[in-house]
């Protein structure tokens, strides 16, 4: 049997209204009036699609709204220096960087360490790696013990470029003290080009040989004044200068250097006092003053002991050539001398060490 469906139209006084409308709407216009049927169909359609039809959906925003979210664990890398440093030298200027001569006790004519003391050579220097420019408020003082165990002439020389431009052993502009003892003089030059001149000199000196003698230098800029022992000599400069190393020779003897002191400055350890309190500092060993010289910037401190020696590099003469030199931008060997590094390298499987170098042999040699 089949389905019958009842459908009831019950109209609204609202569709009553309206179908009366549309028949007065329809006479006006003279077009003929909707039916009785056709007024029924239409309400009837009109409450299906209100009961069968979906509604509209609104349509869904999708705004953003802001907020905090877990991350996923991270893991974080940090950067990790190499384990790798090089030192090179090709020996352009004649200068050897970062390395240091370690002379053999054979062929004596050369400047070396031994026992505990500096040994002058041929005219050969140690001079400051450093530069101190003297001045009124900064004067430089050099001060040292020497013993002269012939009759040679030590040089203590400041404003220098530490090369050996003149003569095979001395710079073209510097101050150069010489304290002659064959002559007995103590003389201050001034060298302006290659040139030199005395600007203050004493001679008839009376100072004992082998014994240990108080050299001190100071130059404030314009005046140099050299003490030795009871005698004193000051001298005025006037040239100009562009480097300002300072350093000590000699001429062809074994003079003998120990407890060499460069001091930049006048407010720190003069004359073993410390001026800010007063108190007396000769007994500050040496590590302390080499702290105190390397914090401030102010100087050097060298007793040569255990045989080596601070801040100061050797700078060799041209003359006598049975010792290790550089020259011609080259490192010229001597007799079984070493350039050894400041640094120290440990080779390691994972860090292992590689030394290269170009040699070229001019006669048997090792």
């Amino acid at each position: 049997m089949g389905t019958r469906f009842l459908v009831v139209f019950h109209p609204s006084p609202m569709s009553l209204r309206t179908n009366r409308e549309s028949h007065d709407s329809s006479i006006e216009n003279g077009s003929p009036p909707p039916s009785l049927l056709q007024s029924i169909a239409a309400g009837i359609a009109s409450q299906y699609r209100k009961l069968c039809e979906p509604s509209p959906q609104k349509r869904r925003r999708h705004g953003y709204r802001p907020g905090i979210e877990q991350l996923e664990d991270r893991r974080m890398l940090s950067a990790v220096p190499l384990d790798f440093s090089m030192l090179s030298n090709t020996f352009a200027g004649d200068v050897a960087a970062e390395v240091s001569v370690v002379e053999s006790g054979h062929e004596n004519v050369r400047m070396q360490i031994a026992n505990e003391e500096l040994v002058m050579g041929v005219r050969d220097s140690l001079v400051s790696q450093a530069e101190f420019q003297p001045s009124a408020e900064k004067p430089l003082t050099v001060s040292m013990k020497a013993r002269f165990v012939n009759q040679d002439s030590l040089y203590v020389f400041t404003r220098s470029e530490g090369s050996t431009a003149v003569g095979g052993y001395r710079s073209a502009n510097e101050v150069r003290v010489e304290l002659d003892m064959a002559a007995k003089a103590l003389r201050i030059y001034e060298s302006q080009g290659g040139s030199l001149s005395i600007i203050g000199q004493q001679a008839n000196l009376d100072l004992p040989m082998h014994e240990d003698l108080d050299v001190t230098l100071v130059d404030d800029g314009t005046t140099v004044t050299v003490t030795v022992g009871q005698y004193s000599v000051s001298g005025e400069t006037t040239g100009s200068y562009s480097g300002f190393k300072t350093g000590v020779s000699n001429w062809s003897g074994r003079t003998v250097v120990d407890d060499y002191v460069i001091r930049h400055g006048t407010d720190t350890m003069q004359d073993g006092t410390d001026e800010a309190n007063g108190t007396d500092d000769t007994a500050a060993n040496t590590e302390e003053v080499d702290t105190v010289f390397a914090d401030l910037g102010r100087g050097a401190w060298n007793p040569f002991d255990n045989n080596t020696v601070d801040s100061l590099a050797f700078v060799l003469s041209n003359h006598e050539n049975s010792r290790i030199q550089v020259a011609n931008e080259e490192l010229v060997m001597g007799v079984r001398d070493s350039a050894v590094s400041e640094e120290e390298f440990e080779p390691t499987a994972s860090s292992p060490l590689e030394v290269s170098m170009k040699a070229r042999f001019v006669n048997q040699d090792s």
